[in-house]
C-alpha cells in the first residue's frame, strides 16, 4: 500500500479524537516511530510505525499549521483548526528538536459548547457553591490548580452560566483562545503585536463588560489591572498558578497587592483537582479502552467569606476543605487506594 501521508495523518488524529485524547505525541526514533496518546491524564503507547512515516507526518502537519518545514534545529509552535469526523477541533502544535530528528506534540481542543459545571464536578454542592459566586456584580474569583486540571473548561462553564441566567456582556482575554464561543466576545493575546494581558485588559474595559475572563494572572501588571477592573464594578474570573488556596493569596501579595485591596476585591479562591473515578465496568481503575464516558471528575476547594478574610489577615491556618471532600469521595467508593496515595503525595510535596 502506498504511504499516503495525508491519509495516515487524518486517520491518526481521528483515532485520537475518538479515544478522547487530550494530546498526541509523535516520536520518530532511529529504529521505529512511536505515537502516544494522553488519555485521562495517562500517556499511553497508541501506535508503532516507521520513523520515516512519522517524520513525513510531522512535515505535513507543520505545513498545514504554517510552520517553517525546513527549520528543524529550533522549537516551533503554531495552531490550526480541523474537522475530525463531524466535530471541529483546534490543534495546537509544538515541535522540539532531538539529536536524531524532531518530535511533535499536538493538543486537541474540541470546539463544541462547554459542558455544564455539574457534569464536571463530583459533588453538585461544590458546583452550586461556585455558581452562586457568579451572581455577584463585582469582585475577583481565582481558579488554581496544576496544568491540565481543567481550569479553563471550568471558566468557560461559569461564563456560559452567566449568559444563560442573566443578560451580561461577557468578554474573555486568552493566550490562546482554547474554545471558540459565539455567545461572548473573545480576544487573543498577541505578544508580537504588543498586546499582552495588561494591554488587552485596558482595551476590554473600554468595551462595557459585565464579566471579564482573564486566561491567567502571570505578572504584577496584569494582577493590578485585574484588581482595578474588579474594583470598578466588574466580575473578573481568572486563573493563577498555585497549589493551594492559601498560596494563591500569598502569590497576590508577591505581586505587590496590599492586604486591604485583596480583602476588598477577592471574592473567592478555588483550587481544582481532577481525580480518576473507579469504574464499575472495569472493577477498579477505568481502562483507557473502556467506553464509559465519565472517567474523571473535578473536586473543588473553595475559600470565600469569613474564612478567606481570616486567611488574608493570617488569623487562621490553611484551609483543609479539600481534604474533607477527598476523604468523602474515597468513603463513597469513587476513588481507588492508588488515586488517594497519588493525591497524598502531591499534597505532601506542595505543602513543604
Amino acid at each position: 500500500m502506498p504511504m499516503d501521508v495525508e491519509y495516515w495523518t487524518k486517520k491518526l488524529l481521528m483515532d485520537a479524537a475518538r479515544k478522547h485524547a487530550s494530546d498526541v505525541h509523535i516520536l520518530p526514533t532511529r529504529q521505529n516511530g512511536i505515537v502516544r496518546f494522553r488519555i485521562n491524564g495517562d500517556l499511553l503507547d497508541a501506535h508503532v510505525t516507521t520513523s520515516v512515516l512519522l517524520q513525513k507526518m510531522i512535515a505535513h502537519l507543520k505545513f498545514l499549521s504554517g510552520m517553517d518545514i525546513g527549520e528543524r534545529r529550533r522549537p516551533q509552535s503554531s495552531a490550526f483548526e480541523m474537522f475530525l469526523g463531524k466535530q471541529l477541533f483546534s490543534l495546537r502544535l509544538s515541535t522540539f528538536p532531538m539529536t536524531y530528528s524532531e518530535t511533535l506534540v499536538i493538543r486537541l481542543l474540541h470546539q463544541g459548547s462547554p459542558p455544564p459545571l455539574k457534569q464536571l464536578t463530583l459533588f453538585n454542592s461544590q458546583a452550586k457553591e461556585l455558581l452562586d459566586l457568579t451572581f455577584v456584580n463585582h469582585g475577583l474569583i481565582l481558579l488554581c490548580g496544576p496544568t491540565g486540571s481543567g481550569k479553563t473548561t471550568t471558566l468557560y462553564a461559569l461564563m456560559n452560566e452567566s449568559i444563560k441566567t442573566e443578560r451580561k456582556n461577557v468578554i474573555s482575554l486568552e493566550d490562546p483562545v482554547e474554545r471558540r464561543h459565539d455567545s461572548f466576545l473573545q480576544m487573543e493575546v498577541n505578544e508580537k503585536a504588543g498586546v499582552n494581558y495588561a494591554q488587552g485588559l485596558r482595551n476590554v474595559l473600554r468595551h462595557d463588560p459585565d464579566v471579564i475572563m482573564i486566561g491567567e494572572i502571570r505578572d504584577e501588571e496584569t494582577a493590578r489591572m485585574a484588581f482595578r477592573a474588579a474594583m470598578t464594578g466588574h466580575l473578573v474570573l481568572s486563573t493563577l498558578h498555585s497549589s493551594t488556596t492559601t498560596m494563591a493569596v500569598r502569590r497576590l501579595e508577591e505581586f505587590g497587592l496590599s492586604a486591604a485591596d485583596i480583602s476588598e476585591t477577592l471574592l473567592a479562591v478555588t483550587t481544582q483537582t481532577l481525580v480518576k473515578l473507579l469504574c464499575p465496568l472495569c472493577h477498579g481503575d477505568c481502562h483507557a479502552a473502556c467506553g464509559r464516558r465519565r472517567k474523571r471528575a473535578a473536586i473543588f476547594d473553595t475559600l470565600s467569606g469569613t474564612n478567606l478574610q481570616q486567611i488574608i489577615r493570617r488569623e487562621i491556618p490553611p484551609s483543609t476543605k479539600n481534604h474533607t471532600h477527598m476523604k468523602k469521595a474515597y468513603a463513597l467508593g469513587y476513588l481507588s487506594d492508588q488515586e488517594v496515595v497519588k493525591w497524598k503525595r502531591r499534597t505532601y510535596v506542595t505543602s513543604k
